[in-house]
């Protein structure tokens, strides 16, 4: 099936656009941090744009700093850019128009993983 992802058992996700634009869980772990291992399986896997549609209400660990310190190690550049969406709403088509102008985007650099 080529939208299955390998590192299911890792983390969970599909890909939209095989090879292009996974979309899965929130990469976070559940006590602060993030399971590094899941984010090496996201970067090996040609991750280089992350996308997190969580909003701060949901108050989900940051791993923006696991993820950032395995770059440094591997000399990747990634970007992680936010569109919060309500946990129980909804954007304007304004708001989504823009996330997918920015998948599109980013494309280009790399895998995409979408989360939320």
């Amino acid at each position: 099936n080529s939208i299955s992802w390998d590192h299911d058992d890792t983390i969970h996700a599909y890909w939209a656009v095989p090879g292009s634009v996974l979309v899965g869980e929130y990469p976070g772990g559940p006590q602060g941090g993030a399971p590094a291992d899941a984010l090496s399986a996201l970067l090996d896997s040609g991750i280089r744009t992350f996308i997190d549609v969580t909003h701060p209400s949901e108050r989900l660990p940051p791993y923006g700093p696991t993820l950032l310190g395995l770059c440094e190690q591997s000399g990747i550049d990634v970007a992680v850019l936010s569109f919060p969406v309500p946990a129980e709403g909804v954007l304007d088509m304004d708001g989504y128009d823009a996330i997918v102008d920015q998948i599109r985007s980013s494309v280009g650099l790399g895998g995409v993983y979408v989360h939320g």
